[in-house]
C-alpha cells in the first residue's frame, strides 16, 4: 500500500484562505453568438452549411497557484492552493467562416 499525501489544491473563492490570498466573487459568464446557414434540397439531396461564432467574456478560470502562508488558518495543511476566479481573457469559441459545418445526406435505397 502506497500513501501519498496531497499538500495543494484547489478552493472555492468563497474559502477563507482564497479569500486571503485575494480571491474575489465570482459573477455570470456572458456570451454574445453569431449564426447563419442556409440548406439545398434537390432530387432527394440535402445539403447545409452552418456557421457560428460565440464570444465569452467573464468565463471562469483559475488563479496561479500561491504558497499558503504560515499566518493563514489551514486545517487541510495546504502548502499551495489555487482557486477559480474569472479570466480575464476573452474568448472564442467559434467555427470562423474558414471551418462550416457541412451536413449532406441522401435518401435510403
Amino acid at each position: 500500500m502506497t500513501l501519498e499525501v496531497f499538500t495543494a489544491g484547489r478552493l472555492s473563492p468563497y474559502d477563507p484562505i482564497a479569500l486571503a490570498l485575494g480571491a474575489a466573487p465570482l459573477a455570470a459568464e456572458e456570451s454574445e453568438n453569431i449564426t447563419a446557414g442556409i440548406a439545398f434540397q434537390r432530387n432527394g439531396l440535402t445539403a447545409s452549411v452552418d456557421l457560428y461564432q460565440i464570444d465569452i467574456t467573464g468565463r471562469f478560470g483559475q488563479s496561479a497557484a500561491f504558497t499558503v502562508p504560515a499566518n493563514i488558518p489551514n486545517s487541510m495543511r495546504f502548502a499551495r492552493v489555487n482557486f477559480f476566479t474569472i479570466d480575464s481573457t476573452p474568448a472564442r469559441a467559434a467555427s470562423m467562416p474558414s471551418s462550416p459545418i457541412v451536413a449532406i445526406s441522401a435518401p435510403a435505397g
